[in-house]
């Protein structure tokens, strides 16, 4: 592990000098799109614990694979993965439900504690992973660090195409959640010409390894903008159904007079 000086400068000198241990590089799980969560950034003093909450991403999921990777970069691909373990057997909930806590625990050793638990049940999974499996040497690592800072750039474009690309799958879960639900609540014409745009957009938006952020983010703004039609067009139709009198009340009118 790498080292640290913490403590004061007094007239040019260092007084009180305590040296501290610190993680030389950043460690994460990978999550949708290879996207780099990380948890314990690079520099944190150790020991020490962090945690992160995730989703599941998608229905009646029922376990979940939590891959470990150390790195500077945005994406899992371009960082060196440590090792992956599952939780599995907590119940089947919507898409977004279930609740799972990653937590990594980090001695004075490298040794990495890292756990996963669905919040509502406490179910939880454990794996013990050595950091820096392959010993890299200081320089390696300032190395590394180095060619992080120098792709940051190409990297934040990379995560912000990974991110947009997420955005595009959420937005067509939500449109074949709307179809499922209140889809007959709506014109049969309308319904079916949504249909072919959510179609469309899955098959080609979805697929799609766009090196254009926009590309995602225009698509994506297209189809919630007619879902949004939709869902007030639903509104609207249920508002106009609770204002109906019902034609098999016979009580009478509060405006007019019984006498």
């Amino acid at each position: 592990m790498g080292a640290a000086v913490q403590g004061g400068v007094l007239v040019g000198s260092v007084s009180d000098i305590v040296l501290v241990d610190v993680t030389p590089y950043s460690l994460g799980v990978k999550t949708l799109n290879d996207v780099f969560s990380i948890i314990v950034p690079r520099n944190t003093s150790i020991p020490t614990k962090k945690t992160e909450t995730y989703t599941t991403s998608e229905d009646n999921q029922t376990r979940v694979s939590i891959e470990v990777y150390q790195g500077e970069r945005s994406l899992c691909n371009d960082n060196l993965p440590l090792g992956t373990f599952d939780l599995s057997g907590f119940p089947a909930r919507p898409k977004g439900a279930t609740r799972i806590c990653v937590a990594f625990e980090l001695d004075s050793n490298g040794i990495a504690s890292i756990s996963a638990m669905d919040n509502e049940t406490g179910i939880k999974a454990d794996a013990v992973i050595k950091s820096n499996p392959r010993g890299l040497s200081k320089d390696e690592l300032e190395k590394i660090a180095k060619e992080a800072e120098k792709e940051r750039k190409a990297d934040s474009l990379k995560k912000a195409i990974a991110t947009a690309k997420t955005s595009c799958e959420s937005t067509l879960y939500d449109c074949r959640q709307f179809i499922n639900r209140d889809g007959q609540s709506v014109p049969s014409e309308d319904l079916q010409k949504f249909q072919t745009h959510v179609d469309e957009f899955a098959a080609s938006v979805i697929p799609a390894s766009h090196k254009d952020e926009k590309f995602y983010l225009d698509k994506n703004n297209q189809l919630i903008v007619e879902l949004g039609h939709l869902k007030s067009a639903v509104i609207n139709h249920q508002k106009d159904s609770s204002q109906q009198p019902d034609k098999n009340d016979t009580s009478p009118d509060q405006t007019q007079n019984p006498n």
